[in-house]
């Protein structure tokens, strides 16, 4: 391509972005982002309405830091959007994937590594969410775990955890 030609297509991408930064889901977006404490930006106002996740997916084309987000945000703050519908499939497969603790695959362009810590950002506790797991144990475990419970005052997750550490 020649310098005119790049320059032209430049020129035409900047129209393009003054365009979309006006729009009004742009800044409703950005606002409510902004109003929940999760960005900074200097020429958007918190904005305290509704925003849907139609709207965010929208506005993530344009800034990626929503897409960034967006999967720690429906995690852990899923109110703050509005789901109409079904949520899409590679944002569903990111959220099992970030409920499981294990981040790998790319979102939208954005890498695991750029979205996953936001998880323990995001919410009232900054710790990650917590994984389900079932357990069989024979009714002298149950027995031990009450036993040490009475003792303790610990709950049966936190002896578990405890007995992890020691381990």
């Amino acid at each position: 391509m020649k310098r005119d030609e790049v320059e032209k297509l430049a020129c035409k991408r900047v129209e393009q972005l003054k365009v979309q930064f006006n729009d009004p889901r742009y800044k409703k977006v950005i606002g409510k982002f902004v109003a929940a404490g999760l960005l900074e930006h200097n020429k958007v106002t918190a904005y305290r309405g509704h925003i849907n996740l139609e709207e965010t997916l929208w506005v993530g084309e344009v800034e990626p830091r929503i897409l960034e987000l967006l999967p720690a945000v429906l995690l852990r703050r899923p109110k703050l959007i509005e789901i109409h519908g079904e949520i899409p499939e590679d944002l569903r497969l990111v959220m099992v994937d970030l409920r499981k603790g294990i981040a790998r695959t790319e979102f939208r362009g954005i890498p695991a590594s750029s979205y996953q810590p936001w998880v323990e950002r995001v919410g009232r506790k900054a710790a990650p969410p917590s994984v389900l797991k079932t357990f069989r144990f024979q009714s002298e475990d149950v027995a031990r775990l009450k036993e040490i419970k009475k003792r303790t005052g610990w709950n049966e997750t936190e002896i578990i955890r405890q007995a992890l550490q020691k381990l």
